[in-house]
């Protein structure tokens, strides 16, 4: 038997009347265009809309300050724009200003026989936790060349000078210097050695606990051998020998031994023939050899006595700052040096040069100028008047 067929339910329609569907759909498209553009300028106007300026960051713009003077007085300026600046508080001197390499984080002052640290980031001063200093003791100080926070201090106390290099040492306190915290450790077991009768030279390594040591003083101004030592057994590492010049090992004085600030350079005292360049960085410092060609070795004969040293690998060239003389030489990637050029100055004594950013900087004190040096066209770009005085170093300084 059939079954009877259910009702059918009325199914929703949403279709619209012809008379009334394009009107509603111009509206609605009408209405989405204007969405639309009204977020657009929305967002055009928030772009533009003014930034609160407590979000803003602005970072401190420095600039590099070449530092003359001596204790009754220094001298600091702009190598930009010839500008002077006072860098240190009054009152204070700057301690064994001749130590300090390019761009120091600390230096180290001292007034009323008492000694600071002073930082050139934020200009705190912190008294160091130390005896005050009789008028006979003599601080030598060694800024550490892997942190700039640390120092090595060695506090002399004297009877008479014996030469450019010393004094006759009655005693001594020896001390490391951390400034980041204003922490002082006793370091007298420190016994670094000297050469013969030459008084020693060093550089301080605090990342590997270890000097650098030379002989320097007067008669053979500062030369290899160049050795290592550690800090916890005291024991000797030549690094650069008198063997890789050719020479026997009583020729000290023969080859001159400069730190730049990033490199030791030994270069003979004439008819160089060849540079030995020692990045101390790492844990084992890196040795590469600069051999220079006959021509060059013609064209420098007799102007390649060093008072000073210092590479730029950047712009492939090694400056020699000699008595009267700037001379430039360019190496290859081979590290051949292959071209030279001489800069005279009357008396110049280069004992102090400094290379940064593609540029040489030296004092000239004959003519009572700092010369800078583009060191890609090796032309005198620039000379700043200047009062002649006793050269610090390079300082990067907030303006």
């Amino acid at each position: 038997m059939d079954q009877p067929t259910p009702d059918q339910k009325p199914r929703a329609s949403f279709r619209l009347d012809k008379k009334i569907s394009k009107p509603i759909i111009v509206l609605i498209l009408v209405a989405g265009i204007v969405a639309i553009g009204l977020v657009s300028y929305l967002v055009y106007q928030c772009s533009f809309a003014p930034t609160d300026e407590s979000s803003v960051v602005v970072e401190p713009t420095k600039s590099v300050y070449f530092g003359l003077g001596r204790d009754d007085g220094y001298s600091f300026v702009n190598v930009a724009n010839d500008e002077k600046k006072d860098i240190i508080p009054a009152g204070y001197e700057i301690v064994n200003q001749y130590s300090y390499d390019s761009f120091p984080s600390y230096i180290i002052l001292k007034k009323d026989n008492s000694l600071f640290t002073y930082s050139l980031d934020d200009q705190a001063i912190n008294k160091i936790s130390l005896e005050p200093l009789k008028d006979s003791e003599k601080v030598w100080l060694d800024p550490s060349i892997s942190e700039p926070g640390k120092f090595y201090l060695e506090i002399n106390d004297t009877e008479e000078e014996l030469g450019m290099f010393g004094y006759k040492i009655v005693s001594t306190r020896k001390y490391f210097l951390n400034a980041d915290n204003n922490q002082l450790e006793v370091a007298d077991n420190i016994k670094l050695p000297g050469v013969g009768d030459f008084f020693g030279c060093h550089k301080y390594d605090s990342k590997y606990d270890r000097f650098f040591v030379w002989p320097c003083g007067e008669g053979v101004g500062s030369s290899i051998p160049l050795s290592l030592v550690k800090i916890d057994d005291l024991q000797e590492q030549q690094i650069v020998t008198f063997s890789e010049f050719g020479m026997s090992a009583d020729n000290t004085g023969m080859v001159d031994l400069e730190y730049d600030g990033r490199y030791f350079l030994a270069t003979p005292k004439g008819e160089a023939d060849q540079i030995i360049v020692v990045d101390p960085h790492q844990p084992e410092p890196k040795k590469e050899v600069y051999t220079i060609t006959e021509e060059v070795q013609n064209e420098i004969a007799d102007k390649s006595r060093p008072y000073s040293t210092a590479i730029s690998e950047k712009n492939s060239t090694i400056v020699i700052g000699g008595g009267d003389y700037i001379t430039l030489l360019r190496f290859d990637q081979d590290k051949q040096i292959i071209a030279s050029k001489i800069i005279p100055e009357d008396k110049l004594y280069a004992n102090f040069i400094f290379v940064h950013d593609g540029k040489l900087y030296y004092q000239a004190k004959e003519s009572k100028a700092i010369r800078v040096v583009d060191l890609k066209s090796w032309e005198v770009e620039k000379s700043i008047p200047v009062e002649p005085d006793e050269e610090i170093t390079l300082f990067s300084v907030t303006d």
